[in-house]
């Protein structure tokens, strides 16, 4: 067991030399500093005292933690390692798209065509169970993460661009996942193209021209210009994700990548199972003159269907995600008494 940690001054702590005590004195945490040795009390300002709310976000995180802690050691947690769990599924979904991009075709009829053809295919259904089950993953891990960072109150400082790029990334990968459902032109993709026709109708005057296009290219069969630029805009995404995670660990000093082995392994046994025992499956496909009535939708990434046409919905989540963007300078830490004397 270690020792506990002195609590008398640094400069009266034997060993420490000026050039120690000069480094001390410009330590920085989040937007304090740590005061000058020789300060009274300046041990109780180390680290500065966390808001109430975070500390009740923190209590319902503990719960989570302990019951998981039950089960395996703190050691292997994966609440301890979101991130790294969050990229190593991102690069999962990169590679099982990656497969499924070589056997896919384009237009209404070519790529529900192609997706069919797959789901027949024991070795491309159980990789398009994967890259749907490790992208849904992907949005819950980097949600908890968040969720830790908030409560830690690890937004503010130096750490304001980790946590921007956390917010930008995380609509990211939404956006993304709504891109790839698009792609296959079943019931679904048919509610996602009615649900983008109400916001072109919404914000421009393009949605008469949309609706004219689409009838035309079906007639004339050329629907696969859509699904391309779809794809395009699929893959983009992608590699934005990518790009924001870099930028998401790029000023940390011992950025990490991936998890520990153990749980590289896990993780890559559970997303194989799930494949190999809970196929997608098909819905009907999609047709342009009429919509479908109830289906099976996605909670992660579907979620807004259940409200077509909700404009407080929309206004509702950029409204969020606004805030969540401007809290690195729209909150202040919380100051113990001691600071404000």
């Amino acid at each position: 067991m270690s020792p506990s940690p002195s609590t008398e001054p640094p400069d009266t702590q034997p060993g420490l030399t000026r050039a120690s005590d000069q480094a001390r004195d410009h330590t920085t945490w989040l937007s304090g500093s740590l005061p000058a040795a020789g300060t009274e009390g300046h041990i109780a300002h180390w680290p500065p005292r966390r808001g109430r709310w975070a500390v009740a976000l923190e209590r319902v995180a503990l719960l989570a933690e302990r019951l998981v802690n039950a089960v395996t050691s703190p050691q292997y947690n994966p609440l301890y390692n979101t991130g790294t769990i969050a990229f190593f599924l991102l690069l999962v979904v990169g590679l099982t798209g990656l497969y499924l991009f070589f056997f896919f075709q384009y237009g209404t009829d070519a790529s529900y065509a192609a997706v069919s053809r797959m789901e027949s295919q024991f070795i491309a259904r159980t990789i398009r169970a994967i890259h749907r089950y490790a992208s849904g993953a992907t949005v819950i891990v980097t949600l908890l993460h968040a969720y830790r960072m908030l409560f830690l109150e690890k937004f503010r400082g130096p750490r304001w661009l980790a946590w921007l790029t956390g917010v930008v990334l995380t609509a990211v990968l939404w956006f993304a996942g709504i891109t790839g459902y698009w792609l296959i032109w079943d019931e679904r993709a048919v509610l996602i193209n009615d649900v983008f026709r109400r916001a072109l109708a919404a914000l421009t005057p393009w949605n008469p021209a949309f609706m004219v296009y689409l009838s035309d290219a079906e007639r004339a069969g050329r629907t696969w210009i859509l699904f391309l630029a779809i794809l395009a805009v699929h893959v983009v995404l992608f590699l934005v994700a990518i790009g924001f995670f870099y930028l998401h660990i790029v000023r940390l000093k011992r950025p990490k990548w991936l998890p520990p082995v153990p749980w590289v392994v896990g993780i890559g046994v559970v997303v194989l199972l799930g494949g190999l025992l809970f196929p997608v499956g098909m819905l009907p496909q999609g047709d342009l003159l009429r919509l479908p009535g109830a289906i099976t939708f996605d909670p992660i990434f579907l979620f807004f269907l259940r409200f077509p046409g909700a404009g407080w919905l929309w206004a509702g989540l950029l409204l969020l995600t606004l805030l969540a963007a401007a809290l690195p300078w729209a909150t202040r830490r919380v100051r113990r008494p001691a600071d404000a004397a």
